[in-house]
């Protein structure tokens, strides 16, 4: 399965049908920043917004800077309420080739207050 299906499964339907079971058994095995970014968001999915961005923060920064993971972490924070912090990331993101249904979610956070 690769990297595209999993984030819209965990974009699209959160955790159903096993996706965040997959995604972590993905993450324990690799801990690479593309999938370290997608199950941080889909503990993010699951209300556990902390979780993801401390797994986020294990990452190298010039790893979190990768556009495609500064989008995920910047979402989170976002929706954690750092709000500042989070605009740097979401800036980097606009340089990254995303799925439309990344896109949704960098234009969502970057509207957040």
């Amino acid at each position: 399965m690769n990297k595209s299906v999993v984030v819209i499964a965990v974009i699209v339907i959160g955790s159903v049908l096993g996706f965040e079971y997959f995604v972590r058994s993905a993450y324990q095995r690799h801990k690479e920043a593309i999938i370290t970014s997608t199950y941080a968001y889909s503990l993010h999915l699951q209300g556990r917004t902390r979780e993801g961005l401390a797994a986020l923060e294990k990452l190298k920064a010039e790893s979190i800077e990768m556009p495609q993971v500064a989008l995920y972490y910047g979402v989170l924070l976002s929706a954690s309420g750092d709000t500042n912090k989070a605009r740097k990331y979401l800036d980097l993101a606009q340089y990254a080739d995303v799925l439309p249904e990344e896109n949704a979610l960098l234009t969502a956070a970057a509207k957040s207050p």
